[in-house]
């Protein structure tokens, strides 16, 4: 068996030419697994953008979007294009939320859908920002302020 070890900055390129990616931060190796494998467990869910026909609909597929997969928050709406973060579900939720999404898109205005795992980047920063928080001298609270003698 070979093994080629490239080190790199770019997600993207570990992403896609690696079969085991080790991310490492503070000279440290805080996972270790397949772009996959670490997706899953690190990843939080995935991410859904919705297309609105109308801004008229915004309303209706927030509600739609809350009352469908549980856990569901909006991180964006721009123009329209309404980005929606969705913890991990099982395969049979995701199935049935498709089908209803199929069933009552013209009426609630959506006119595309895609849905996507986190990016090994949010993968990343994820772990980064864990590793230096746990770095982090602990806050000490403020001296009291001085008292005053008479």
């Amino acid at each position: 068996m070979r093994s080629i070890v490239l080190t790199t900055h770019s997600m993207e390129e570990a992403d896609v030419l690696g079969d085991r990616v080790a991310i490492m931060s503070h000279g440290k190796i805080q996972a270790l697994g397949s772009s996959l494998s670490l997706k899953k467990e690190y990843g939080g869910g995935y991410k859904m953008t919705l297309i609105a026909k109308d801004p008229k609909f915004y309303d209706e597929i927030f509600a739609f979007m809350n009352e469908a997969l549980d856990g569901c928050t909006l991180q964006a709406n721009i123009d329209g294009a309404m980005f929606f973060r969705v913890p991990e579900v099982d395969d049979e939720e995701l199935i049935d939320f498709f089908l209803d999404v199929e069933e009552c898109k013209d009426e609630i205005g959506i006119s595309d859908l895609s849905i996507g795992l986190t990016t090994l980047e949010e993968v990343f920063i994820r772990l980064a920002t864990e590793a230096t928080e746990a770095r982090a001298p602990p806050q000490l609270p403020p001296p009291p302020p001085p008292s005053r003698r008479r």
